[in-house]
Order: structure tokens, then C-alpha cells, then sequence
């Protein structure tokens, strides 16, 4: 949760160990528990929470339930290229689970992140609204390349 992500990144901070930080938003999240109910929705966070915490794990880092539909990674590197390529796993491995699995919707994420010490990026509430802004601006342009 929430709580432990903030703690586990006071813990990289205090410590000056190079850190980064995923935000990862479902896509159309609120279509989902309108259309086929809250029980899909719940299933649909519990799925995109295992994947996230999968392809999370599997690159050394945390996954966390930020709240709502929202989840947090706090990757323990600086290298731009390990989040990205953790961000383009979630992508692929949400794509592998829609082909295989017959939800009535699509799993989907918008996904923004920032690095420690980046941009003059230091502050952790700085970092986290960095990475959220890039989630939202990520959202936005696949909104639009649907329409």
C-alpha cells in the first residue's frame, strides 16, 4: 500500500541509493465496474496487480496499490533504461494476457515515471507528481490515438 511505498523510498532516500519511480494507472477502469459490475473490477485490479507485481519482481523491483485504480513501482536503479524497459514489459505482458485470457474487456495501463536526481528531481513529492503528470500525459495521447 501507500504507506509502505513511502516508507520503502524515505528508506533509498536516506540512504542515497539510486531510486525511480513507475506510476501505473488501468485504462478505462471506471468503464469496467460500470459496464460488467464491481466484482469484475475487483478481479481486474487483483489480475493487473499480479501482473504489475510480476514484471515488478522479475526486474528487482516493488510493486505497490497506490489507491483506486492506481499502482506505484519504486525501481532501485537510475538507469532510464531499466524503467522503460520495466514499463514496456507491463505493456507486452498485459498484451499476452489479453490474448490468452476471455475477459469481456481489455487490461490495459498508462504509465508515467521519473528518476531520482533527474530534471533536479530530488524531493519525493516532486518525483511522484513527475511521474504522475507523465502517467496522465501518457493516458491522454492513447486516448486520442483511439479517436
Amino acid at each position: 500500500n501507500r504507506r509502505c511505498m513511502l516508507k520503502n523510498v524515505d528508506f533509498y532516500d536516506s540512504e542515497n541509493k539510486p531510486w525511480s519511480f513507475i506510476m501505473a494507472d488501468i485504462n478505462n477502469f471506471k468503464q469496467v465496474n460500470d459496464k460488467y459490475g464491481h466484482n469484475q473490477g475487483d478481479k481486474a485490479l487483483t489480475i493487473f496487480s499480479d501482473l504489475l507485481n510480476t514484471v515488478a519482481i522479475n526486474n528487482g523491483a516493488t510493486a505497490y496499490r497506490y489507491g483506486g485504480d492506481e499502482f506505484a513501482v519504486i525501481v532501485p536503479s537510475d538507469d532510464e533504461r531499466v524503467v522503460s524497459t520495466i514499463c514496456d514489459e507491463f505493456d507486452k505482458t498485459l498484451m499476452l494476457y489479453n490474448e490468452g485470457n476471455k475477459l469481456p474487456y481489455m487490461l490495459s495501463a498508462s504509465t508515467g515515471y521519473a528518476i531520482c536526481g533527474e530534471d533536479g528531481l530530488y524531493e519525493i513529492p516532486e518525483i511522484i507528481e513527475s511521474a504522475d503528470k507523465k502517467m496522465y500525459e501518457n493516458k491522454r495521447l492513447q486516448k486520442e490515438m483511439i479517436s
